[in-house]
């Protein structure tokens, strides 16, 4: 069952294009290193809009573990989650249509974002997207995972150009923790701080 908003639903929409601005300046920071400041600003607001899950319940378990020398993060399976709630429960195919996996791993994919930017304090560190993998939960016989994760990949590329395309698995799983439909993790290459 969907349980999208409308400001989501335009956010969502709205998105690629605010993705895209913030994207091509981020990319061309010196050429336009005035603007940077609002590029990242642009991608801030939106992900302003979605509370972010944290992993709940362990103490040993971390939304983001960054690299010594700070040039990688490791992002944890990140779930389609608005303000806190799980929006995707159940099987795609069963409970969730293809369509709706895809709009879940793209909220995975925010989530991710997220994580990272409550992890460095902001976005602007973030070289590229190196590997992405989702886990799908599905029925035996389900062949469209890597449809589903397209979401989160398709996001990443819209916001990142070029330094958005990353290694994926897109893997079916019998179910996932707390009936969640997609989960996705991430491991991003980080620019040096300061």
């Amino acid at each position: 069952m969907t349980v999208l908003t409308t400001t989501t639903v335009q956010l969502l929409v709205l998105l690629p294009a605010l993705g895209a601005l913030a994207g091509l300046l981020l990319r061309r920071r010196r050429a336009f290193s005035g603007l940077v400041a609002v590029a990242a600003a642009a991608l801030a607001f939106v992900l302003s809009v979605f509370q972010f899950a944290e992993t709940a319940g362990r103490s040993d378990v971390v939304p983001t573990a960054v690299e010594r020398g700070d040039a990688v993060a490791y992002v944890s399976g990140q779930p389609p989650a608005r303000d806190g709630k799980i929006q995707y429960f159940g099987n795609v195919s069963e409970n969730v249509t293809v369509e709706d996996g895809y709009l879940a791993a793209q909220l995975c994919a925010l989530n991710i974002l997220g994580a990272l930017e409550q992890e460095l304090g902001g976005l602007d560190r973030i070289a590229r997207i190196v590997k992405v993998v989702g886990f799908v939960s599905c029925p035996a016989g389900f062949k469209d995972q890597s449809k589903v994760i397209n979401g989160a990949s398709d996001l990443f590329v819209q916001l990142f150009g070029t330094d958005g395309r990353h290694a994926r698995s897109a893997i079916g799983v019998a179910s996932l923790p707390a009936g969640m439909a997609v989960e996705v993790e991430a491991v991003v290459g980080l620019r040096r701080a300061g």
